[in-house]
């Protein structure tokens, strides 16, 4: 590898480094091929319907030290199974998701069953604001993902027509022509 090469690795160690001193204590840091994710210690359960099963939320944090440009992009795993067929699935989602999950956390008690050790909640927020703030802090410019960006121009483009429309009644409410 040469000093350039071992640069940009070291730059994205720093961050990475940076991140996992500054997590909750019920968040994790993780690396990956291309940068790191982070993410909750304790998956919550899910019930949608029939199904019952174990989720993970992510936020994979993708760095380009070339550019010190990061993209940060949510990502939830879940296991089920089906209530009534005993079917097992997979799923999972990609994109960018501002949600907030309740989770109650476990452990075995004196006699080995699960005993309640506390609650918690889990917003994708944080895991996005546990990255943002020593990013910046080192230098790091995010780059919104594809997905968020086409959801700003459609949330846009839906106010506007929002706007005009409220525009166009009242002009014909002070004309006298709505009715």
């Amino acid at each position: 590898m040469d000093r350039d090469e071992r640069d940009e690795v070291d730059l994205v160690a720093e961050l990475r480094e940076a991140v996992e001193r500054r997590v909750p204590d019920d968040v994790m840091v993780r690396e990956t091929d291309d940068g790191f994710a982070v993410g909750f210690r304790h998956p919550f359960e899910d019930r949608i319907g029939s199904t019952q099963g174990q989720v993970r939320s992510w936020a994979m944090v993708r760095c380009d030290p070339a550019t010190m440009t990061l993209r940060i992009e949510d990502m939830r795993f879940s296991a089920g199974t089906d209530r009534l067929t005993g079917k097992v699935g997979v799923a999972g989602f990609r994109g960018r998701e501002n949600a907030v999950r309740s989770v109650a956390v476990y452990a075995p008690g004196p006699d080995g069953e699960p005993v309640l050790v506390e609650r918690q909640v889990q917003r994708t927020s944080t895991l996005h604001e546990a990255v943002r703030g020593p990013a910046a802090e080192l230098g790091w410019h995010e780059k919104q993902p594809l997905s968020a960006t086409v959801g700003k121009v459609v949330g846009a483009i839906a106010g506007a027509g929002a706007l005009l429309t409220l525009v166009v009644l009242g002009v014909l409410a002070l004309t006298g022509r709505l009715g």
